[in-house]
């Protein structure tokens, strides 16, 4: 049960900072959850700070400055997250780590849309073009693809791959098979090259603290690199093929966050597979379990996009139900509580495999990347 340590007195917005009063003892790297009538979110403390001066820990009955990563207001609560099967500042963390990955992509998507119109291929068509450099010496094939992809079919990734080798991008050695053309291969480099240099010229962060964050990412991505499995190490030893070098240090950290989140596939991937449930009834489920479709019409429109027809999602459903999971007619479908404890699970599942490696960084290390993930989401131009 979380542990109710204050109540916030005031808030500073232009320096993100939090006034607490303290019924009970804060540290850093402690995993913290604000509450209030508007407010809900969880982080790690990374800056406590007393009369200015910065502190590890504040005890009881003082008044604390929290440096926040969300809005907040006086009067919301702030807890204590006791620890739990998995360690909620790991949560907490890769919360911001998405945050911040997301900011970074702020300073290239124009030059993905440019190349979109320069190519003549949609930025999912595109993405083929990376993938392919890390599949490299082996072909490209829609059969690769589903490992990461398991919701996409195997037709639309095959025609996302012909409409690439039919504009010039990929060459087709053998029947369903692709490679880069010397033209796909220029383009795609050249693609990352002048991505990872708007990154660089956007980065906000000191070099020293840069190359801190570099260096503590490292150590997670190399953590999870050579973790034994389940889950194997696919996907992140994919996205480590692309890892730039070390300086500048921002493209570098953008390719580390990218290789957390293959990770993050692969343990997601081992967490439901052994269940025998395929790719896509696994992703209808999760839309009944979350409340975003309540139909088979409902499923398909959201998920039109995966390039399967409506009667496939009707076998996807069938086996759902096949397995207890679902109930109801196609127009008014159910999940049942085996249904939503199996989806809870591969969630709870995912959290625990994903996690494992994350031991290699110490609370307060914890707590660095953090503030300087947070620096870097809220600093970014």
């Amino acid at each position: 049960m979380d542990k109710l340590i204050g109540v916030v007195t005031h808030y500073y917005t232009h320096m993100g900072v939090a006034v607490v009063q303290l019924s009970g003892d804060v540290s850093i790297g402690d995993t913290l959850l604000f509450l209030g009538h508007t407010t809900d979110f969880t982080q790690i403390a990374c800056s406590l700070e007393i009369e200015h001066q910065k502190i590890l820990r504040a005890a009881s009955g003082g008044e604390v400055a929290i440096k926040v990563q969300e809005l907040v207001r006086a009067g919301d609560e702030v807890f204590k997250v006791l620890e739990g099967e998995q360690s909620p500042e790991n949560r907490a963390l890769w919360k911001v780590c998405e945050e911040a990955r997301h900011a970074i992509s702020h300073t290239y998507e124009g030059l993905l849309d440019a190349f979109a119109g320069e190519t003549g291929l949609d930025q999912r068509t595109s993405g083929l073009l990376w993938a392919a450099l890390t599949f490299e010496p082996q072909t490209t094939t829609p059969e690769r693809l589903q490992v990461r992809g398991p919701y996409t079919s195997e037709i639309s990734f095959m025609s996302r791959l012909q409409d690439a080798a039919g504009k010039g991008y990929l060459v087709q050695p053998e029947a369903g098979e692709f490679r880069l053309s010397e033209r796909g291969r220029q383009a795609a480099e050249h693609l990352i090259a002048v991505c990872r240099e708007s990154m660089a010229r956007a980065d906000p962060l000191t070099p020293a603290d840069g190359r801190r964050l570099a260096e503590l990412l490292t150590r997670l991505v190399q953590a999870c690199l050579f973790n034994p499995p389940p889950p194997d190490t696919w996907s992140i030893r994919l996205a480590y093929s692309l890892m730039p070098a070390e300086q500048p240090p921002l493209p570098y950290s953008e390719q580390a966050l990218s290789c957390l989140a293959a990770y993050r596939d692969d343990a997601h991937l081992a967490a439901w597979r052994p269940s025998g449930i395929n790719g896509p009834a696994l992703e209808a489920l999760t839309l009944l379990r979350r409340g975003q479709a309540s139909s088979l019409p409902g499923i398909y429109e959201r998920l039109a996009g995966r390039g399967f027809e409506e009667h496939a999602y009707q076998q996807f459903v069938k086996e759902l139900r096949h397995a207890g999971y679902v109930s109801g007619p196609d127009d008014a479908l159910n999940i049942s509580e085996a249904g939503r404890e199996f989806r809870d699970q591969v969630e709870v599942e995912t959290d625990r495999l994903f996690f494992s490696p994350w031991i290699c960084l110490e609370l307060q290390e914890k707590a660095e990347l953090s503030c300087l993930l947070t620096r870097l989401r809220d600093e970014i131009v």
